[in-house]
């Protein structure tokens, strides 16, 4: 991913100072990144090389996702630092694995480990689902995760997919909507 493209407006809200909508799928459902110099933030850019005062960037993923998820990894510009940011839904989804991978490998376990990476594991199941749906369907499932995050993901795709499937006017179970012509 590359910030070609990305429209970048000036903010100052902790350490970042630039922001933009993500381009594709995710930034149509609401994710921005942010970008900015934290304080002391020195090292070498892992796609060029040169050595320096490194930007930091962070994707903010819309609801219920966490608020954000940051890049491992700097850049010696903003084009840069964005690269390491999940490019897509599928992306969003690989990293929760990782998160939930890293958190059953722990050396020392804890309840709370196992508590957050069900979780993990379960977002990342549900951004899966969105990574195949078009954008209407998945903006409803979006809407659905919003009122409740718990809901199984087949039970969201099986919403999904009655909804979108009912002719305009149509209320699921045939009955006429509001407004419908009588």
């Amino acid at each position: 991913m590359t910030t070609r493209g990305l429209r970048w407006r000036r903010m100052n809200v902790g350490w970042a100072s630039y922001a933009a909508e993500w381009p594709g799928p995710l930034g149509q459902d609401g994710a921005v990144v942010v970008v900015g110099r934290p304080h002391g933030l020195r090292g070498r850019c892992p796609v060029c090389g040169r050595r320096g005062r490194l930007w930091q960037a962070a994707l903010a993923l819309p609801q219920p996702f966490p608020g954000a998820l940051d890049a491992i990894v700097g850049g010696c510009s903003r084009d840069h630092a964005v690269r390491a940011l999940p490019a897509d839904w599928s992306d969003v989804a690989a990293v929760f694995t990782r998160l939930t991978d890293a958190l059953r490998a722990d050396d020392e376990p804890t309840f709370w480990h196992e508590k957050l990476a069900t979780r993990r594991a379960r977002q990342a199941e549900q951004a899966r689902l969105l990574s195949r749906l078009d954008p209407t369907a998945r903006r409803l499932a979006l809407e659905l995760l919003r009122s409740d995050e718990l809901l199984d993901v087949a039970q969201i795709e099986a919403v999904a997919s009655a909804v979108l499937a009912e002719p305009p006017g149509q209320h699921i179970g045939g009955q006429p909507g509001p407004g419908a012509p009588s």
